[in-house]
């Protein structure tokens, strides 16, 4: 790193000047390191910090878990980068720290990154903050880390006080869901539970809080006739959901509109039923799973359209009380989630038939038309 940072054995330290680039690098660049490697940078400034990764290599391995340049945008929230794709990644707060690290045999690093003061009068900032996870100990099986996902959002009946669908955060006023959720409810019925996990104690996390409803968006041209269209409604919350590492909105697919994400795998989140006809999982779940074609999916559903996002995996879906949680997909660049489905439907629990959900981007416009006040982060 430039502009006289203290450096010692390949530990770097030092204060960002608003303005200034400082780049960050491997020791023997531009030429390849080889073998083991480790270097940390430490950078703080006034502001939140940017770090930006055009020129990228790093051997692929899975999960990063070998070769990797480590990011930490906090003191306990991280992410592992490896391959050759370009990133850009933000701080939390002031500070930043970074960390390569390779394995004896590494078949050799080479990368060049800016990092940079983020000027926070200049770009509203704070609205182009979307999709992060926080890092957590994952316990196996479906059963995401605790807080994991900040964007998953839950319906609550507050007369039978559980959990009837799922939800996820797209503003600090407004969460997406399916509109079937909504028929024939009262607004003053429902509340919206952010920050949760485990439905049955409230010892696993400090996030958690329960909003208040304004009101229902159901989409106007919203059609129960199987494959249900249009099957999606946003929730005004009556006041401004607070944000945090452990509650915070998904991207919307604004660069991603048109895409339809067939070959992608994406993760659908909730407290569904973990087997047909079984009973509601106390905590949070995650299935992994592909998109496939919508040809694909109309030989099963005919009457699927441009509208619609359609999953599938051998044994593996989204179940009943699933309905209108996320189908977010990890953009490989950023590492950000992007929310591109809400979860309409499916054949039962593991079926061998296709899930179907509403592609979010089909919406874009609409979800603008109806929370106009909402300046959303474009970039995802």
């Amino acid at each position: 790193m430039s502009n006289s940072l203290f450096y010692q054995n390949c530990n770097y330290s030092g204060y960002l000047k608003p303005g200034s680039i400082y780049y960050v690098y491997n020791p023997n660049y531009p030429n390849i390191s080889n073998g083991r490697q480790y270097c940390k940078w430490f950078a703080e400034s006034n502001s939140r910090v940017k770090l930006t990764c055009d020129d990228f290599n790093i051997p692929w391995n899975f999960r990063c878990t070998l070769d990797r340049l480590t990011v930490y945008v906090n003191d306990s929230a991280s992410q592992s980068y490896c391959g050759n794709e370009p990133f850009s990644i933000e701080s939390t707060g002031r500070f930043i720290t970074i960390e390569l690290s390779t394995s004896f045999w590494s078949s050799g690093v080479k990368f060049l990154c800016e990092l940079q003061a983020i000027n926070e009068t200049d770009d509203n900032d704070d609205s182009c903050r979307c999709g992060w996870k926080k890092p957590t100990k994952i316990l196996g099986g479906m059963e995401t880390g605790v807080n994991e996902y900040p964007m998953m959002a839950g319906l609550v009946d507050s007369l039978q006080v559980e959990v009837f669908c799922g939800a996820t955060i797209i503003s600090e006023k407004h969460v997406l869901t399916a509109a079937h959720c909504l028929g024939n409810v009262d607004p003053s019925t429902v509340g919206v539970l952010v920050g949760d996990h485990d439905l049955t104690t409230g010892a696993d996390t400090n996030a958690s809080r329960l909003y208040t409803v304004s009101r229902f968006y159901v989409h106007p041209l919203y059609d129960t006739e199987a494959p249900a269209q249009n099957d999606i409604a946003v929730v005004m919350v009556n006041s401004v959901i607070s944000f945090s590492e452990e509650v915070g909105p998904a991207c919307l697919p604004f660069e991603h509109q048109f895409d339809s994400f067939a070959g992608s795998y994406v993760d659908l989140l909730g407290w569904g039923l973990t087997e047909f006809s079984g009973m509601k999982s106390n905590t949070l779940q995650k299935v992994t799973i592909t998109v496939i074609t919508n040809r694909q999916c109309r030989q099963q559903y005919p009457g699927i359209s441009n509208n619609h996002i359609c999953t599938y995996a051998e044994g593996k879906d989204a179940c009943q009380f699933d309905s209108g949680g996320p189908v977010l997909w990890q953009n490989p660049t950023t590492k950000r989630e992007v929310l591109v489905g809400v979860i309409t439907a499916g054949m039962g629990c593991g079926s061998n038939k296709a899930g179907i959900n509403m592609r979010v981007g089909a919406y874009i416009d609409w979800i603008l038309s109806v929370t106009p006040s909402i300046n959303y982060c474009m970039s995802e």
